[in-house]
C-alpha cells in the first residue's frame, strides 16, 4: 500500500447529484483545505464516495471519530469497486448527523452531514388587509418556512395570478411579496397566498379595497356592464406531452370565468391551471395527451349576461424530438440575416416630477436588430431591479418601462436607459426631481389681506379634479402665473360601441406650465397613425385632449389612461371602451349599453354638481366677492363686481 494516494470525495443525497472534490498528497499526508458539508432530509438515502489513485486499497470509516461497525449498523454500507470507495445511509435519521471521516493509509478526508427535519410551510407573517387610493401601488407580503424550501402561488378570488407588467411576484429569503402596480376598482377582490411542498401546504388571506374619489349618486345604482369578448381562444395542436395553453380577453363589471373541456367543468390543479389578471384570461396544461383532445370553452359570466369562445386542441403527431430539428431551420434562416440594425430610441425617457412617495415612471420605445438588451443606471450607477424597482419590457410595443414604486428624496438625480445589442448602442437620459407638499407655495399672504376665507392653490387643484367646467376661461385668467401641478376638470368616460363607429375619447385639464400628453392602450403607448389620432388644444391654463378614432375595430377595445406631466408633477384619469360586433349585435343589447352609458353620464354629472358645494375658489380679481347658495343641488354662485 502507497502512504501518497491520491484521493477524490464526494458526498450526495437522493436528491441533488454527489460534486466531487480533489485532495492534494504532501509527504504521504493528504491535506483537505475545506471541510465539505452535506445537507440531506430526514428518512432519504446519503451517500459518501471517494476516488483512490490505486485498485485494492484497503479504506476504513469514520463516525465521529469512532470506526463505524458495518456488521451492527444495517443501515450503513460500504462497497469498494476497484478505485471506488462509497459509503451508504439507506434511510437517514437526525442520530446519523455529524462528521464522515474516510482514512487510506496514511491519508484521511473528512465530511459533514447534516440532517434535516422535513417541516410542512409555515406562514410567520399572513398577508394583511389593505386600502388604496385607485392608481396607488399595493404590497401583499407573507413570511413562509418549510423544508425543502416551499413554492409560493398568488391567486386573485381564487384565480391563479402570472407575473407580467401590472403584476410582479417578488421574493427576499423568506419574504414573499406580491406588487401590484396600479390599482383600480376591478383589482379590488380577496387575494390568497399558498405555500406548498411535499409535506402539506399554508395559506393567507387579505381583502384588497380600492378607493376612488369620484362620489356615487347614493340614489341610483351604476348599471352592470354586460360581458364581451375581446379576443377569443383560437385553435391549437402541440406534440403529445407537451404544454399547451388557451389565452382571451375579456370585458365587464364583476365577471366570473369558467372553462370546459366538452360539457365538463375544468377544476384548478397542478395539471390545469387557470389563471386570471385584468382583461386578460388563461388556461394552461401542463402536459397534453389523446384524452384531452376536443373542443375546449371559456364561459364569462356576471349579472347582465353570460358570453362564450371555443377553439379545438388537437395532438399533431410529431414527438418531442421535433423541436430541435425547427431549432435547426430557424438557426439557418437567422444566418441568413446576419445584418444587425443599431439600437435607436424611437421615444427617449422624459424627466418628471413626483410627490414624495408617490409612483414614479421612464418609458421609452426602443428599435434595434437583434432586440437590444435594456439597462437602466441612476446617477451612473447601474440599478438592480428591487421589490420597489421594477422592470418591464413590451415585446409587441418595444417600450421599455422602469417603475420606481415609491419615489423618496434619495431616488432624484439623473435616469439613464441604454440599449445594446452586436450591432451597438444608444443611451438617452432623464431627472426625476422629487417634491414635497408643503414645499409649494401658498397663498397666506393675500388671504390675510380679505375677509373671505379663500384655499391655497394646492386646494384649487384639487377642486379642479373634481369639477367639470365650473370655472370658465374668465375664471381661469384671473390664475396667478403660479405653476400648478396637472388637474383633471373633465376625465374620460365609459363607451360602448360597435364596430366601426367613430370614437373620441376627451378629457380637460388645467396646468401650468403646459404639460406633456401621453396616451395609453391597455397600458401600451399609443403610436402616431393614420387611424387614431391625438389632438390637444391649449388655452391659458387650461388644456384639452382628444383621442380620434375613425371607425373602431375590436382589437380597439379596452382600458385607455391618458397621462398629464409638468414640472408640478402628473395625473392620470382611465375608462373603458366597449366594442361589440356588428353582426352579433341585437337591437335590444344596443339599446341597453346606450341607456347604460346615459345613466352613467347622468350619474357623474350629478355627483360632481353635489361635490361643488365643498369647493372654495382661490381666485382674486380685483374688487367685491359675494358668494350665495343657489340650484337644485346647492352650487356655489361665485359673482364678481368692480
Amino acid at each position: 500500500m502507497c502512504d501518497g494516494i491520491l484521493v477524490s470525495g464526494a458526498c450526495g443525497c437522493a436528491a441533488p447529484p454527489a460534486e466531487r472534490f480533489m485532495l492534494t498528497a504532501e509527504s504521504g499526508r493528504v491535506h483537505l483545505h475545506s471541510v465539505v458539508t452535506r445537507d440531506v432530509l430526514e428518512k432519504q438515502r446519503a451517500t459518501f464516495e471517494f476516488e483512490v489513485n490505486e485498485d485494492e486499497v484497503d479504506g476504513r470509516w469514520l463516525k465521529n471519530g469512532v470506526e463505524i461497525q458495518f456488521s451492527v449498523e444495517e443501515r450503513f454500507n460500504y462497497v469498494t469497486i476497484r478505485k471506488i470507495h462509497r459509503l451508504t445511509i439507506s434511510e437517514t435519521y437526525r442520530s446519523d448527523a455529524g462528521e464522515y471521516t474516510f482514512i487510506a493509509g496514511k491519508n484521511r478526508s473528512t465530511m459533514n452531514l447534516r440532517v434535516n427535519i422535513p417541516e410542512a410551510p409555515q406562514i410567520i407573517k399572513h398577508i394583511e388587509p389593505q386600502s388604496v387610493e385607485a392608481g396607488k401601488p399595493v404590497r401583499f407580503t407573507v413570511q413562509v418556512t418549510g423544508v425543502p424550501q416551499p413554492q409560493v402561488f398568488w391567486y386573485k378570488n381564487s384565480q391563479a395570478l402570472s407575473p407580467g407588467f401590472k403584476c410582479k411576484f417578488l421574493r427576499d429569503g423568506n419574504e414573499h411579496t406580491l406588487l401590484l402596480i396600479e390599482v383600480f376598482p376591478e383589482d379590488a377582490a380577496v387575494y390568497n397566498c399558498e405555500a406548498k411542498n411535499d409535506y402539506g401546504t399554508a395559506t393567507s388571506t387579505a381583502p384588497l379595497n380600492v378607493e376612488v374619489s369620484e362620489v356615487v349618486s347614493p340614489d341610483s345604482a351604476a348599471p352592470v356592464a354586460p360581458p364581451v369578448v375581446l379576443s377569443p381562444i383560437t385553435d391549437t395542436s402541440t406534440p403529445e406531452g407537451a404544454a399547451a395553453r388557451f389565452q382571451c380577453r375579456v370585458r365587464g363589471d364583476d365577471v366570473k370565468i369558467s372553462w370546459y373541456h366538452g360539457d365538463k367543468e375544468i377544476k384548478q390543479s397542478d395539471f390545469f391551471r387557470m389563471s386570471q389578471f385584468v382583461d386578460s384570461c388563461q388556461l394552461e396544461i401542463s402536459r397534453v395527451y389523446s384524452e384531452d383532445e376536443g373542443q375546449y370553452t371559456c364561459v364569462v359570466r356576471n349579472s347582465a349576461g353570460t358570453v362564450s369562445c371555443s377553439a379545438s386542441l388537437k395532438l399533431d403527431g410529431q414527438g418531442p424530438a421535433e423541436p430541435e430539428q425547427h431549432v435547426s431551420t430557424c438557426l439557418t434562416s437567422l444566418k441568413k440575416h446576419s445584418v444587425g440594425q443599431k439600437p435607436t430610441f424611437i421615444q427617449p425617457i422624459a424627466s418628471s416630477t413626483v410627490l414624495h412617495g408617490e409612483v414614479a415612471r421612464f418609458h421609452a420605445c426602443v428599435s434595434g436588430t437583434p432586440k437590444p438588451h435594456i439597462s437602466w443606471f441612476h446617477n451612473q450607477q447601474p440599478i438592480q431591479p428591487t421589490k420597489d424597482v421594477v422592470f418591464h419590457f413590451d415585446d409587441v410595443t418595444n417600450t421599455a418601462t422602469l417603475i420606481l414604486v415609491d419615489a423618496f428624496p434619495e431616488h432624484a438625480g439623473q435616469y439613464t436607459c441604454r440599449a445594446a445589442n452586436s450591432a451597438g448602442e444608444a443611451v438617452c437620459s432623464a431627472t426625476l426631481t422629487i417634491t414635497r407638499e408643503e414645499e409649494r407655495p401658498s397663498n397666506k399672504g393675500r388671504e390675510e389681506e380679505s375677509g373671505v376665507e379663500l384655499s391655497t392653490n394646492q386646494e384649487l387643484r384639487g377642486a379642479f379634479s373634481d369639477t367639470e367646467d365650473v370655472l370658465d376661461q374668465g375664471l381661469v385668467s384671473a390664475i396667478s402665473s403660479e405653476n400648478i401641478k396637472p388637474s383633471f376638470t373633465k376625465k374620460l368616460k365609459l363607451q360602448s360601441l360597435v364596430e366601426r363607429d367613430p370614437a373620441e375619447l376627451k378629457c380637460k385639464l388645467v396646468a401650468c406650465p403646459t404639460p406633456t400628453i401621453l396616451w395609453f392602450h391597455n397600458n401600451k403607448p399609443i403610436q402616431k397613425e393614420h387611424r387614431r389620432k391625438v389632438r390637444t388644444e391649449s388655452k391659458m391654463h387650461m388644456h384639452t385632449t382628444r383621442l380620434a378614432i375613425e371607425s373602431i375595430k375590436e382589437k380597439d377595445a379596452g382600458s385607455y389612461k391618458v397621462m398629464a406631466i409638468n414640472s408640478e408633477g402628473s395625473a392620470e384619469s382611465t375608462a373603458s371602451l366597449l366594442v361589440s360586433l356588428r353582426e352579433e349585435q341585437s337591437a335590444n343589447y344596443l339599446s341597453l349599453a346606450r341607456r347604460s352609458a346615459r345613466a352613467q353620464e347622468s350619474d357623474d354629472k350629478v355627483a360632481e354638481q353635489r361635490k361643488d358645494r365643498k369647493f372654495r375658489v382661490d381666485l382674486r380679481p380685483p374688487g367685491k366677492v359675494q358668494i350665495k347658495e343657489s340650484g337644485a343641488y346647492s352650487l356655489l354662485q361665485v359673482n364678481f363686481s368692480y
